[in-house]
Parts: C-alpha cells; structure tokens; sequence
C-alpha cells in the first residue's frame, strides 16, 4: 500500500495529539532531512529526527500545556 497525503497528516496528528513520535516512525526514510530558522543546522538521519521531536513533545508535556493536531474537513475530506 503506498503511503498517501493524507495518511502522513493523520499519524503526524496522531503523534502530536498523543505526544508520542511512534506514530509516524515506521513511515519516516533513514536518511530524513530537517531544518527549521529555530534550530542551528540540519537533521540528516531518522534517529536524529525522531530525538528531535521527542525532546519537543516531552517539553510540551511536561509544561502542562496541550497542542492539538485538528483536520478541516472542509479542505480535505475522508
């Protein structure tokens, strides 16, 4: 089965509304390339990626505050 768009955005939502990299771990590349104006250099491999999100999402957790992950139905139905 070939991975779509919309399959990527749901298990990108999935680890943000659960704070859990997991789900989009298995549809990551080995050799994942990451860059952000907030970070100095780049992510080159998938373990570094998935260091990366952990650290920010047990940030999240741990200040008591949520971020949430939502679909607007209206721009891409099931």
């Amino acid at each position: 089965m070939q991975l779509t768009e919309i399959d990527a955005l749901r298990a990108y939502a999935r680890t943000i509304n659960t704070l859990d990299v997991s789900h989009i771990e298995p549809l990551l590349d080995e050799n994942v390339r990451y860059a952000s104006q907030w970070m100095i250099g780049k992510i080159t491999s998938k373990r570094d990626f998935l260091e990366y999100m952990q650290s920010h999402l047990l940030e999240i957790k741990q200040s008591g505050n949520r971020a949430y992950a939502v679909r607007n139905s209206a721009n891409h139905p099931t």
